[in-house]
Order: structure tokens, then sequence, then C-alpha cells
């Protein structure tokens, strides 16, 4: 054989594939030629070259491949790679030159080449099997080496070393392993064909020998690469950057196809039909028990590849894994591996002849991976040795969960079930020992029997696990995959990118389709012999069960796989028929009987849980709607449905379908068959997924109706917790998930308060009963987390307080655990900090009284004892400092300044808090009992005049926290419980007792004293103190804030005490006169002193009383004295600061400090300035204006806290201000009282601008609109704007502040505000009414705004609003005038016009006292403006408006408007508005606004008969009209003459006058007697025989039928229309329906506030009243159904024939006889359990092109030239298949 020159075989090579691409039609890129078509040409110039030289050929046998390549997976690098390339291209390649090129394109990085290296390791195989059947090399037998022994060893030494150590592509490394077992033709001249393997015995025994120890080479070579490659840890993989994931998978995919194909060749049954080569000669000659002997020795290599592979996919022993997690490894398992291990026939005896322990090999090897598929789905509660991370003991050594085990485990369990799960079905499974498993629980069953298998089931198709995701991602509405990351993500790598997407989907698709596999096979087994054995009985009923099961996963296959609405809709019959195939006291499957288990919830739950976890909500609501309504097979209550309420199935029909009989209704399950899991994680979860949107449109017999879904859901809650009653486990368990950290941070709040209040008042009848057990755990755990969850600021108002509430209640039902012996005080302490309120003293309201009744009857049942003691323990211990320990301070540090933490507030007054509630059932004086000797204890023997230590004050501190928060709490009030004492003789209120005097005495001396120190900000303290820096200088002043609240707080609390009184008054006095010594050269001790000077002026004024401040008045002047504090201000130059050590916080504090406290001074003394002033007019109104300016300029400097007394001032100051300006008709009082208008309002506006806190800008709001928008304020703008005008000013030239104050207001509520609106318009729209004299005449000025306010709309409410029209009491507000409130049922989008439309219902009658300027300029302004910028829009001429729309909700509420402003339409206007009518009554549009159309004109027409009667006749007469119009001008005819108001419009004057003739009017309306209307023909007949009698009163009477007949020529017809309209039944039916309808219509109740609202809503919160033509539409409809023909019974007898069922067999049922739907069949590639580039492969063929899906039929061509061009033609086309008459 002639030396090969590579380089020639190169550019042959290129240059065929180049001259292909040329002569295609296409382009260059898909004319070349295939990596497989390639092959062959490579071949073909190999066979045409002269043989290699041998000589020069190196001995394989002498190069040990085999150990190479494992070292090189274990630390693979460049020189390692070049060293096994070098190797094996010099075992066979011994010429530099050829041996340079092969190298240099083997370690190529570019490997676009491929055809090149193709062609390089072709002709290196080709090398090696002409030396190796030469006979040289390592061989020492005296045959030669056969073709099967030469493809072993190249696969050894050439083909799998350079894939692995190689980075090739897919179709590279394919093309490889082609030409590697590319079989040798008999003709071909390296093959000998001397070589006979079966030429002796001994000959064949050492052949087979030598045949045996190449392939367990082989084997062993490949198994040692896998397991190193599987060994690779993260630690080692980031050494090196070509040990990556892909590398592994390919390692292991390359040994997956060479043992699958070795396997193949091996196969007994195919050597003689595939196989016709080499190959198939070579094996011919062993025996079958040889080939058998191989091909187990191949199969136990797979199945010890598969199980590394899956153990390195789950477990590790010492490090992590590279492979850990990556379930792309899976895929050339399930792909390859084990269907070889299965076999074709998916039996686990698969073959043919097979020795009985080959067979038992075999099943071995099933159970083997069956007992590893147990370890992954075992639960815990079978296996507990197994932990997370935790290390254990098993027959495979030391092993640990990879981290990813939540994914991992079901993802490999159930891609390795899917391919074994028919060959195992009817294996006898066993538990293995390792596991730990009790003796003969699981021994001896079949896969349908095991208990851990359908508990895998279970779990996997169930969506339980979805509560851990990110609901923010769900506002709005949207998608359930945008909500969480579902992917299976690897922490040990950031490549991510190859793994399986979307892990729980995957997983929920592969266990439907192994449970249909297994379904099936049960299928088949009942339908043999195998069942012959079972009961007759048993066998029915099993194979009902089987039938059940199929139902279900047919089922489940259309929701898992549809998204259309109306497709889903059609599965709920089914769904409904397994919800009664549920068993409602057994939700666990059955582990004692060996059969298949029944259906179960925890199955069913799965199937809803498709549709209310789609991605499309309108699924959501879909499913949603269904199940809360009953209608998908769960009763709403346990109680049995009502006959006429059970749900019944479809009856198939379909044409080509037997008949069936009809099915007997299906009883609902029981609602108590849910299972709590399905609530928390399913259903809420679904609702919270919904927007605000809520409504959905059901469609039920032609019929749309809207529901509420989330008004449905509340009861079904509440429906289901009821239905627990009976079972406590079930029910203590749904408390639990329910109160967890876990559902609590997994859903909006809107639905946690949802499923709160639906538990709470589920039990709302049950009074004193303790329902369901709560452990401490439990209770903590919802603590903690309500607290983090209120402390965050991400909860509203509403929501907060609607929480604590349902919370309170559910403890009320609650008693503790069973196994808890002693109660934890601490669990009631922060369960009561939960209730604490931060904001100022308030009125409780209903809700909150609700909640401490819960919170009562929670403690009571802890013990009326036990209770006792720990309130007094708790108290003393609170004070003493062994609840909460005193924090560590220098004890070196003179200074008592306590500053009292958040943790110390709060304890304190929970326990105020637990002494009020166990007051209520131990004792009405218990309370204060509880708490005294604990105040006592910290405030009794406390001297600050002597001085006190840092401990007492600490205990001091403590004792004042329980005295106030006692205070709060109305325990310790008024003599000292709580009660208020008036003496019958004096009606004074008495004092409290002597002693509470003391300790209230040391309180305040105590308080007094903190605030001289805390004025100073610590001063004393040292620089580096960590205390003084981590307060950074805010908590001194919130510290203040907290002293003068409590000394607020008992003030109000002890109103009578006397105590202190001259000590308070000494005390101001003396703070005063500090406060107004001026301070020389900016003195820093005098500065520090004033700062404590005006802090111990506010505390002392904080607690003084009315007579305090007389007193105080006739000793100091207090008007100069707030002037002085007025130019107070606080300065500390800065050369000062660094001379006295000031620290910048300590600055920043004490200017904090100093405003507040200056401003809280005045807050208190300008008012009793006012009060007790005798100055002059201007000197007054000097102090007024210095008030306003200064408070103006302080606003940026004042801290938040102390704004609201900044208020106050500016507040007190202007209401005495405006009785001090001369408004009589003089310029200059004029432009005096409006400058000082405009100036308080803005003063007022800054501030409440400048405030944050929610409560504080809501009192600012209500208190500025009680303060401008008062009756006086507005009589005196409006005198003042008529002035101006009568001098001739123009209207847009005069300042009003009060109307700019308004439209100021209006524009910051907007839509999204109505909280501001609704405060304005409260108060102004009231004080529009003004007096009798002059009602609505100050409204004026407004009237361009209340038109455009008639028309606006507010958005729906947003949960952060909600709530702020509630945040302040009524009693707080000193109102100056009054206030107006909306009608009840007034929706949150219309409170704007709820209360213009009240003040409109207000104005008096025009002949009732109504003045002409209100009539002309307000009244008709707004009836024409509404009518010409709204109503007559020239769109609506043109199109008809979407509902629902902007304009559409503006129109509505014009037309509504005019309904109230109808009894203005007077002489002046009536014309205009008679023309306009007709205009608007022209345009197309919807039913809802032609109602009040149609009402206004009947109001218009009833008070204007003369004009707009006439009107209304020529608009019938007029034949053009179009069909609304028509129907409007009927509907309006026919209550104006047949309804409630007919006699007044027919006795009328203006009817009984010439020019208004009824006759006319008949004439006119009978041509609509033939209508095509039916509701207009209606109407035309009852006009007709109510005007008939009118215009010819002898119709009745016989006698005067001939002389009518005289008279009248037409008068035939007439009497015998009529006639027939007052005799026919069916005219008498209708007119009577008719006729009620009329009568009961009330227009005048529509044109009032109250009619307006009464109308039920839309979704768009606008009125959907009962359109008169719809109403007039089911007249007709009922008059049809009674006079319909009753069912004949002909065709009654036909029905039921149709119904009758043959008798359905089991062998002959499909699944359209199971199920009636569409559904679409689940593709098994979904599944993902085969290699990407394996599948590409099966649809690709040989020269690359995609296989279409078409068989090309040759069966009646026999000529070989034809068959030839048949199948190239095939081959381009891509054809599938091929069909030949004979395969020979």
């Amino acid at each position: 054989m002639e030396q090969l020159t590579i380089e020639r075989l190169l550019k042959v090579s290129s240059r065929l594939n180049q001259s292909s691409a040329s002569t295609s039609s296409s382009s260059a890129d898909t004319g070349r030629l295939s990596l497989k078509q390639l092959i062959s040409v490579h071949e073909s110039l190999l066979d045409s070259v002269s043989s290699a030289k041998t000589s020069a050929s190196r001995d394989i046998g002498n190069v040990e491949i085999s150990s190479i390549i494992p070292n090189y997976i274990l630390s693979l690098d460049e020189s390692k790679r070049q060293n096994v390339v070098s190797e094996i291209v010099g075992s066979v390649v011994n010429d530099e030159k050829e041996l340079k090129i092969c190298q240099d394109l083997l370690l190529s990085e570019n490997h676009q080449d491929c055809d090149s290296i193709l062609m390089v390791v072709q002709y290196l195989l080709r090398l090696s099997k002409a030396w190796n059947g030469n006979g040289n090399g390592n061989n020492t037998s005296s045959s030669p080496i056969s073709d099967i022994e030469k493809l072993l060893l190249d696969i050894t030494s050439i083909t799998y070393p350079l894939i692995v150590s190689s980075k090739f592509d897919v179709q590279l490394r394919d093309a490889i392993l082609d030409a590697s077992f590319l079989q040798i033709s008999s003709s071909s001249p390296d093959v000998n064909e001397e070589v006979d393997m079966g030429q002796s015995g001994n000959n064949q025994l050492n052949n087979y020998k030598r045949l045996h120890d190449t392939l367990t080479h082989c084997l062993i070579l490949i198994n040692q690469c896998v397991s190193s490659a599987l060994s690779i840890s993260m630690q080692d993989a980031t050494k090196s950057v070509s040990n990556t994931l892909e590398w592994i998978l390919v390692v292991v995919e390359v040994s997956s196809r060479i043992l699958s194909r070795l396997l193949e060749m091996f196969k007994e049954h195919d050597i003689d039909e595939h196989f016709s080569g080499s190959y198939c000669n070579d094996l011919s000659k062993i025996s079958s028990e040889q080939r058998e002997e191989c091909q187990q020795r191949i199969l136990e290599c797979m199945h010890k590849l598969s199980l590394s592979v899956l153990h390195s996919l789950c477990y590790y022993d010492n490090v992590p894994l590279l492979a850990n997690g990556r379930t792309t490894l899976l895929r050339p398992v399930t792909a390859l591996l084990l269907p070889a291990l299965i076999g074709e026939s998916g039996e686990y005896n698969i073959g043919c002849k097979k020795s009985e322990a080959n067979e038992q090999k075999q099943v071995d090897r099933m159970i083997s991976l069956w007992n590893f598929v147990y370890s992954l789905i075992v639960d815990d509660e079978y296996e507990s040795m197994i932990k997370n991370d935790k290390q254990v003991e098993s027959n495979q050594g030391c092993q640990r969960k990879c981290r990813t085990w939540e994914k991992t485990a079901p993802s490999t369990a159930s891609g390795v079930l899917c391919v074994i799960a028919e060959s195992i079905h009817s294996l006898p499974l066993t538990a293995p020992e390792s596991l730990h498993i009790q003796a003969g629980e699981c021994s001896s069953m079949r896969l349908v029997e095991h208990p851990v298998f359908w508990n895998f089931i279970k779990k996997t198709l169930s969506s339980e696990d979805i509560i851990g995701v990110d609901y923010h991602g769900m506002k709005g509405g949207g998608k359930f995959s945008s909500r969480g990351n579902n992917k299976n993500d690897n922490p040990y790598s950031e490549d991510s990118t190859i793994e399986d997407e979307d892990v729980d989907q995957l997983v929920r698709r592969r266990s439907i389709h192994i449970l249909s596999l297994i379904i099936e096979k049960e299928y088949e087994f009942y339908n043999t012999d195998k069942s012959n054995g079972i009961d007759r009985q048993e066998r029915e009923h099993l194979k009902a069960m089987v039938l059940t099961w199929k139902k279900y996963i047919l089922c489940f296959e259309a929701l898992e796989m549809e998204d259309e609405a109306h497709l889903v809709d059609q599965v709920w019959d089914t769904v409904i028929e397994l919800c009664a195939a549920c068993r409602a006291n057994d939700n666990e499957i059955e582990t004692t009987t060996k059969t298949l288990p029944s259906m179960s919830w925890e199955m069913v739950g799965s199937l809803f849980a498709r549709v209310l976890l789609s991605d499309s909500p309108t699924l959501r609501k879909l499913g949603l709607f269904r199940l809360l309504s009953g209608r998908a097979g769960i009763a709403l209550n346990d109680e049995a449905p009502k006959k006429e309420e059970n749900i019944k199935t479809k009856k198939g029909n379909s044409k080509g379908q037997k008949s069936k009989k009809k099915k007997q209704a299906l009883k609902p399950s029981p609602i108590s068959i849910i299972s709590p899991s399905f609530i928390l994680n399913v259903l809420a979860q679904s609702y919270d997924s919904l927007s605000s949107a809520s409504g959905f449109n059901f469609v039920n017999e032609g019929k749309t109706t809207n529901h509420d879904i989330s008004s449905m859901i509340g009861p079904f809650i509440s429906s289901y917790t009821r239905s627990l009653v009976a079972k406590e486990a079930i029910l203590n368990n749904f408390m639990k998930q329910l109160l967890s950290s876990k559902f609590i941070n997994s859903v909006r709040f809107k639905t946690l308060v949802m499923m709160f209040r639906a538990v709470a008042y589920a039990w709302s009848n049950e009074l004193s009963v303790k329902i369901y057990e709560l452990t401490s755990e439990t209770i903590n755990e919802a603590v903690e987390t309500m607290y983090k969850v209120f402390h965050s600021g991400s909860i509203v108002y509403d929501y907060h307080q609607s929480l604590l509430l349902h919370f309170a209640l559910i403890l009320s039902k609650s008693r503790p655990g069973n196994h808890e012996k002693k109660p934890n005080p601490f669990l009631i302490l922060d369960t009561l900090i939960l209730y604490i309120s931060t904001d100022e003293v308030k009125k409780q309201s209903k809700e909150d009284l609700m909640a401490i009744k819960g919170l009562e009857k929670w403690i009571e049942g802890y013990g009326d004892q036990w209770i006792l003691t720990v309130c007094c323990a708790c108290a003393a211990s609170f004070v003493s400092g062994q609840i909460v320990p005193f924090g560590m301070i220098d004890e070196s540090i003179d200074n008592t300044l306590v500053l009292t933490t958040v943790r110390e507030r709060e304890i304190g007054s929970a326990i105020s808090k637990l002494c009020s509630l166990a007051g209520a059932f131990i004792g009405s004086d218990s309370p204060s009992s509880m708490l005294w000797p604990a105040i006592n204890k910290g405030l009794g023997n406390i001297s600050v005049d002597t001085g006190l230590s840092l401990h007492a004050s600490r205990q001091a501190a403590r004792a004042l926290i329980l005295l106030t928060s006692g205070c709060r709490e109305y325990i310790l009030n008024g003599i000292g419980h709580g009660d208020l004492l008036v003496d019958n003789k004096t009606g004074n209120m008495v004092p409290p007792p002597p002693t509470i005097e003391m300790l209230l005495s040391c309180a305040i001396k105590f308080l007094l004293d903190q605030l001289n120190r805390v004025a100073i900000c610590d001063m004393n303290r040292t620089k580096n103190d960590e205390i003084a820096k981590s307060r950074a200088g805010s908590y001194f002043p919130n510290h203040f804030s907290l002293l003068i609240n409590q000394l607020i707080c008992l003030k109000r609390a002890y109103p009578s005490s006397v105590i202190m009184s001259n000590t308070i008054c000494d005390l101001i006095v003396r703070s005063l006169e500090n406060c107004t010594t001026l301070v020389e050269n900016n003195d820093v001790e005098q500065i520090i002193g004033v700062v404590k000077s005006i802090c111990l002026l506010h505390g002392a004024l904080a607690f003084a009383d009315e007579t305090m401040m007389r007193q105080i008045a006739k000793e100091k002047n207090l008007m100069q004295c707030c002037s002085e504090l007025l130019k107070l201000n606080f300065n500390i130059p800065a050369e000062n600061v660094s001379q006295y050590a000031i620290h910048n916080w300590q600055l920043k504090a004490m200017r904090s400090i100093f405003q507040h406290a200056k401003w809280g001074s005045l807050s208190l003394l300008v008012p009793q300035s006012y009060v007790q002033s005798t100055a002059e007019k201007d000197t007054i109104i000097r102090f007024h204006n210095s008030v306003i300016d200064t408070t103006l300029d302080a606003v940026n400097a004042t801290p938040t806290k102390g704004l609201i007394s900044l208020f106050e001032c500016a507040l007190s100051s202007a209401k005495n201000s405006f009785d001090l300006y001369n408004r009589n008709n003089e310029k200059e009082g004029i432009k005096e009282y409006t400058r000082n208008l405009r100036k308080i309002i803005d003063t007022l506006f800054v501030i409440m601008n400048d405030t944050a806190h929610n409560p504080t800008r809501a009192y600012m709001l209500q208190c500025t609109c009680s303060l401008i928008f008062c009756s006086q304020r507005l009589a005196e703008e409006y005198d003042i704007l008529h002035d101006c005008i009568k001098e001739g000013v123009h209207p847009t030239k005069i300042d009003l502040p009060i109307r700019d104050a308004f439209r100021k207001l209006i524009n910051m509520a907007g839509s999204i505000k109505p909280y501001i609106s609704k405060y304005a318009l409260s108060y102004i729209s009231a004080a529009w009414l003004g007096n009798s004299d002059n009602v609505g005449l100050v409204a004026i000025p407004y009237r361009q705004d209340i038109a455009k306010l008639l028309i606006h709309k507010e958005s729906k409410l947003d949960e952060t609003m909600t709530h702020k029209e509630g945040l302040v009491q009524d009693e707080e507000i000193q109102r100056e005038g009054g206030f107006a409130t909306v009608p009840n049922g007034t929706p949150d989008t219309s409170v704007a016009r709820g209360f213009l439309l009240t003040f409109i219902s207000k104005l008096p009658n025009v002949d009732d006292g109504l003045s002409d300027d209100v009539r002309s300029k307000l009244c008709h302004f707004l009836i024409l403006w509404l009518l010409d910028n709204i109503c007559l829009d020239s769109d609506l001429s043109t199109r008809k408006i979407g509902s629902g729309s902007v304009q559409y909700c503006q129109i509505l509420r014009a037309w509504q408007a005019l309904c109230v402003l109808s009894r203005f339409v007077t002489a002046e206007i009536v014309e205009k508005v008679s023309q306009k009518l007709c205009k608007a009554m022209s345009f197309p549009l919807h039913g809802q606004i032609r109602y009040f159309v149609e009402i206004f004109t009947i109001q218009c027409i009833r008070r204007h008969t003369n004009i707009l009667g006439q009107g209304l006749l020529q608009e019938i007469k007029n034949v053009d009209l179009s069909q609304q119009y028509v129907c409007s001008i009927m509907i309006v005819a026919g209550n104006l003459i047949v309804g409630k108001y007919s006699k007044d419009f027919i006795n009328s004057p203006s009817l009984k006058q010439e020019e208004f003739d009824i006759k006319q009017f008949i004439a006119a309306v009978i041509p609509w007697l033939g209508s095509t209307q039916s509701f207009c023909r209606a109407i035309a007949q009852l006009l007709i025989h109510k005007l008939v009698p009118i215009a010819f009163p002898m119709v009745n009477n016989s006698k005067s039928k001939m002389d009518m007949e005289e008279k009248h020529k037409d008068w035939f017809f007439v009497y015998n229309t009529w006639m027939y309209l007052d005799k026919n039944s069916e005219m008498q039916k209708l007119r009577k329906k008719q006729l009620r309808f009329f009568e009961e219509y009330d227009a005048d109740s529509v044109c009032t506030p109250e009619g307006i609202f009464s109308f039920p809503i839309d979704e768009g919160d606008e009125s959907n009243p009962p359109y008169l033509v719809d109403a007039l539409k089911r007249c007709l409809q009922d008059i049809g159904n009674e006079n319909a023909a009753e069912v004949p019974d002909w065709r009654e007898m036909e029905q039921l024939l149709q119904n009758i069922e043959i008798g359905d067999d089991m062998d002959t049922i499909s699944e359209t006889d199971l199920v009636n739907f569409q559904r679409k069949i689940l593709p098994v590639d979904t599944l993902n359990l085969t290699l990407e580039s394996y599948k590409q492969q099966k649809l690709q063929n040989a020269a690359g092109r995609y296989r279409q899906s078409l068989i090309v039929c040759a069966s009646l061509i026999d000529k070989v030239t034809n068959l030839g061009g048949i199948t190239r033609t095939a081959e381009i086309f891509a054809a599938d298949k091929v069909v030949v008459p004979d395969e020979k």
C-alpha cells in the first residue's frame, strides 16, 4: 500500500465541495456537501489512493492512550491537550510533514473548516485499520484482527480521545462517530477474506476472548472518563477555563452514543436485518450466548454510567461538584442510555431469547434505577436521615444533597420515570434498606400502588409552592411567570443559560405524562385476562376508577396547554364529575390497600390551580368565578344543596357519537374537602394577582351578568372556615398557615385584609366559644411579621386598622395549645404593642371598640387570677427595670436627663392596655389598683428640689409612661380610677385624692425638670460619648415633644387638679420675664438660659387651665408679651460655638427645641391675648399683622412637630381679625380687608403644604375651610364683588381671595385626592345657601366652577387616600359655620357633584322666593352651559361615544344634573331648551344617557305643556326620525298620556285649546301601529287606546254609532281599531303589564340627589338605570312566553328515546366518549428528555435538510433507475419516508 498524502486528499476534498457549491442553484453555503455526505466522498477518495506504508507507522499497542485520558480530564490544560492529540496522531502517522498538518488542524481553535478535520480523522482511521489489518502491532495471535476489533481499537485509541480532547461542534462530532462506525464492504482491499473466527474450537474461543477483552477495555475507558468528568468539583472548575459544563456534557453524550451504537451491533435480531457488512460477518461467527454476554457487558456499563450521571446531578461527597443541579446532563441518559436499557418493547424483559440470569439482571437494573428515583422522591415522613447539606450514610458512602435539591431532585426523578415507568409498572418494587423504611410498609408492591410514587405525583402536579413569589410584580394584574424566578438557578455558577427553564412547569408536564403511562397500563391490565382473578364487583369498581383517572389526565392536559377562555370553559363539566368523585373525609392517599388510589382533592386541586394560576387574567377570573359561585362542583357550604341548584352535566348530542342517557344531577362535593394549602397558596394568590378591576361578565343562556369577584371571595372563605369546625386538626392547620409570615409576606395587603376579615366574620355568631387552637409560636410569628409590616411604612391606614381589628377577632376565638403549660406574658405584651396608637389622643371608633372586645375575650381565656398576677408583676417589674433592662450609661456623668427608648414606651403602654383589658372581666377598680403601686414606686419617693440619682430618674420616667398611658386608656383619669365626679353642691368637679395629687405634683415637677435639662441638649456629656454621637441632633427635639405631650395628657386626664396652680402660675410669669429679657452681646449663657426659660414656659402653659391664664393676665400684658416672644430668635455666633465646644448636632437640636417651644407657647398665649386685651383697634391690628408676618417667615425654620403650633397661632389670630376692618363702601377698607384675607389664606396654605403628617395636615385643611368658607365670609366677598362691579371695575380685575382659595383646593384635589374637595365643598356648599334673605346669592361668583364640578368624576379611591377623610374627629374643629353632607349611596367617584346636587336641590322653587339673580345668573346659566358645552357636542351627531369613556361620563352626569335643574326651566329659556332638546334626542346615545334625557323632557313638558306639548306633536308627525329618537318620543308620550302624570297632562288648559287638537295627535300616532319596532307598536297601542275615548267620548256608546258615522267619515276606521285594541286578549295582557309599568314610573324622585344615586352602578361607577326600551321588550317577551304552545307528547317521547344509553363497554370507550371538550395533546418534545442534536438528527436527512411530513409511495415501481430517481427526488424535497416494493 503506497503512502497516502494528506495534502492531496485535503485539496481534492475541497475542490469537490466547491464544485458541488458552484453547480448548485442556491447559494454557496446551501450547495456545499453536508458532513454526512462528505463521509462517503472521503471514503471513496481513500479507496482510490494507494495504501499507506505500514512500515512507517508506529505500534498502537506501544502507546497507552487509556492512561492518558482520565488524567487529562482531571487536570485539563493546553499542554495536556496537545500531548493527547500528538500521541494520537503520532501513533498512526510517522511522516513529519503529515504529522504536522494533522496536529495543526486538530489543535486549531477555529473549527470552521470541519471538512478538513473530518478528512484528517478519516485518514487516521484508515491508517489504523490498514496497520491492524496487516497483523502488525501488539497482536500476538495467529489469527488476524477482525473488523469489529479494529472498530473497538479505533474508538479506544483515536475517536474517543480526539472528541473529548477537542472542542468540536455537534455536527462534526456526529460525523466523526459515523465515520468511525462505517463498515468496510466485502470488496475493500483492507479486508482479510481469509479470516475465519470459527475454524476450530480453540481458535474460536481465543478470538472471542480477544474480542471480549477489547470490548472490556473500551468500556472501562469510557467509564473512567465519564467518572472523572463528573467528579470535577467547583474548585477544579475555577482553575481551568476548559472544565466547563458544556465539556462534561460532551463527554457524557459521546460516551452514551458510542455505547448505544455498540449495543445495536451486538443485538441478535439486528444482525441479519440491518447490518450486511464486515461487522455482521464478524459477529455471525460467534455464538448467540457470546453475543448476549457482550450485550450484557455493554448494558451493565450503560447502567453504571446512568447511575453515575444521576448521582452527580443530585449528590456530592465532600465538595460541591460542577455537575450538581445541571439537569441538561440528564438528556443523554433519557435519550440514549435508558431507552437502551429498556429495549424496543418498552418492557423490562427486552430482546428475544435470554437466559433467566440475564433477565434477572435486567430486572435488577430496573429496580436499581427505581431505588435511586425512590431516594429522590421519598418524603421526609418516610425518610428523615437525608437533609439538605447534611451528611448521610448510605450504600454509596458519605453523600450530601446538592444545594438545588428542591429543583434538581424532582426534575431528575420525573425525567427518569418518563422513560422507565412503563417498564417497571408490573415489577414488585421494594424500598431500599438504606433508607430505613419500616419493615413491611412498602414491601412487594407495584408502582401504581406505591404511596411514595403517588405522593410525588401529587406534589409535582400541584402548584401550591408558588407562595414564595414576589407580589409587587403583580400590581395591575399580570403574568405569574413574572412574579418570581422559577428557573433552576445553579448557585455554584453564574452560567445558567443552558439549564432547564421553568422547572416547575417542566416537572408538572412530565408528571402528567408519567401518570398517563401508568393509567394506560392499568387500562390495558383490566381489559386482559390478567384481571380475571379479581372479583367482578371489585373489578367494575376498579374500571370506574381507571376511567376517572383518564378523565383527570385529559382535563389536566387540556388546562395545561389551553389558554383560551372559551376552550377552558368546556372542561368544567368534567371537573365537576371529578369533584364529585373526591372523598370528603379522606384527603390522604391510602397506603394499606394495594390498588389504584381514589380521586382526592390534592389531585383535583391541581386542576383548579392550572386555571387559577394561569398567566391569563381572564382565565384566572373565570376560575375564581366558577369556584366562588358554586359552578365548579364545590358546594358553597356543607349543607345539601337545593334540588334546583344542583349542577347538571351537559347532554352529549354530537353527531356521530353514541346516544347517552340523561345523567343524574351530580351532588357537589362539600366545601370542607378543599385543603387549607389550596385556599392560601392557590385561591388567595390568584385573587391577589388581579388588578383593582375584579368585575367579571358571565354569559348564561344568552344573558350577560356582571359579578364582582371581590364581593364573592369573602363569603366563600367564611363558609370554608365554618365547614372545618368538625375537622379540628385541619382547622388548626389552616389558622397556623394563615398567620404564618410566609403567607402574610406573600400577598398584598388588600388580599390579607380580605382573608383576615373573612375568617374573623366566620365566627361572628359564636359569642364566647373557643373554636380553634393557636400556639404561642403561631401568634408570635404573626405578631412579629405584622409589627415589621406596620413599621415599614408600606401599609396604608385603612388596611392597618382593618388588620388589627380582625386579628383581635381571630384571637378572641382561639385557645392556647394543649401542650403549653404556662402562657408567655411577653407574647401578650408584644401583641398589645400592635394596638398602641402613636398619634394624638382621639375618640375611639366603632372598629377600635370591637378590637378591644376581641382582645378582652382572648386574654380572658388565660384565667382571671393569672392575668391579675401578670398585670401587677409586669407593672412593678417594668418600673424597676427587670422588664426591658436599663441601658448602660456612665454613672460618673452628673446628669439625670432620661431619654426613654421606643421599646420602653411600647412595653409601658402595653402593660397599661393589658390592665385596662383585664379590668373588663376582673372588676371595675382593678385596672387602677394594678398600676398605682408601680407608679407610686417610681414617683412617690422622688424629690426634684434635692436632686435625683440616675436610677431614680429612670424609674420616674418609666412610672410616667405607665401614668400617661393609663390616662389614655381611661383607667387612671379623674379621681384615680377613670371617672370624673361632680360635687352636687358646688357643681364643680371633685379633685383627685391627696395621694394622687401628690403623685401628680411629683410627675409635673419631674417633667419640668426634664424639660429644663433637655433644653440644653445634654451639654454636660463628653465629646466622645457614643450616645451623643448616635442621636445626631434629632432625638432631643423628639424627646422634648414627648415631654410636652405627657404634660398635655396629664392636664386632660386631671382637669380638676389644683395642687400645682400657684406653682405653675409663678413659673409662667417668671419664664415670661426671662424670655423677654434682652440678651446682651450674644452671650451664650444668656441664650441658653432663654432656651431653658421658653421650654419651661411651654411646659407650664401646656398644663395651665383658663383660670390660671386669667390670673396671669392680671399680672402681665399678654399681648405685649406675645409681641416680645415674636421678636425672640435663637442665634449663637460662630466664634462662640467653638469657644464653648458646642457640637453641630447640639446647635441644631437646640434650635429645633427653641422654635417648637416658642410657637407652642404662642399658640396658647395668642388666643388669650385677644380675649384679655383692652388695647385699641390699631394696636390689635398691628399685633395681628406681626403674628401673621412672623408665622409666614418662620415656616421653614420650625420643626415638623412644631408646625401645628405655628398653624394654631396664625389661625387664632385670623379668627379675631375679621371684625377689625371697616368695609362699608370704603375703598381703603375693602383693600385692607382683602389684603388681610389674602395674607391669612397664604399663610395657612404655606404651613399646610409644609406639613407631612397626614392627620395634622387633614386637621389644618378642615380648620382652614371652616374659617374661610363660612356664609359671613362669602357674603362679604360677594358684597365686595357687587360694589366693585357697580363702580365699573372689570370682574377679572377684582381680587377675590376666597374664590381663589377654593379653586386652588379643587386643583389640588384633582381626581385622585377627593378628600380635599370633600372638605372644601362640605363647607362652601353649606355657606352658599346663606340665610333666608340671600339663598344661593353668594354662589353666583362660583357658577363656572359649579358647572364644571357637576360633570367632574373622581378616580376610584386609591389605597393610600381612603382613610384621609376620617383622620380628624369633628369635635376637634371649631366651626365658623355649617357644613353639608352628601346623600347616602353616593359613590366615591361622585363626591363633588354630590355636594353640588344637594346644594341645587335645597334652593327654593321659582315661585317660593327664589331671587331673580339666582334664577337667571346661576340656574339658567348652569342649564344652558351644560346643554351647549356638554350635551350638544358636535361629535355626538356623527358617532356614538364609547361606554365608560370620559365623554360618556361627562354627558351622563350633565343630563343627571339637568334633571335636578329641570324645575328652574322657566318661560325665559323654555324655547331655547326645547330646540336643544330636539337636537339632543336625535343623537345616537346610550340607553343610560337617553333615560335621563327622557326624564328631563318629561319634566319640562309637564311644566310647559303649551309650548313643548305642541312640539311633541310635531315630532311624532315627523317620518324621518331615527329609531332611537322615535323610541324616546314614544316613551315620553306614553308617560305623559297613560302614565302617572296622565291626568295632569290631559286636563291641562293647553290641551283644551284649539292649537292642540287631540285628534291630530291620534292621527299622528296611528301610523306607528305598523312600526317595525315592537316596543313602538306597543306604546302606540296604549296611546290610541287612551286618547280615542277622550277625543270621541261616545266610542263606548253603541247608540251613537250611527250619529258618529254621519259626522265623521273616518269613524269606522277609528272605532274598529279601538275595539280591537280594547277586546283582544293579547292586547289586554300587554296593556295590563305596560300600564302597571308606566303608573309606577316616578320622574319626580329621579330629579333629586337621592334619586340620582339610587340606581345601581356599572363597572365605571356610573348610574345604570333600567332603560324603558329594555323593560318594554321584556314585557313583550313575557307575553310571548305565556302564549307559547306546550311541547307535544310525541316530542317528549322522542327526546326520551334519544337520551337512552345503550350501555357502555370499557373496551370501546374512547377519549371522545369520556370527555366532551376540545383539547391539545401534550407534546412529548416539551418534556425536554432528549438531546437537541439527537432530535435534530432525526429531523434531517443525509443532505442536512429538515424532513417534511411527506411519505413517497413507490410500491409499484420495480425498475432500479426509476427507484433511484425517485429516491433522489425525495432526498431533495426532504421527504420523511420512501415506500418501496422490496427492501432487497
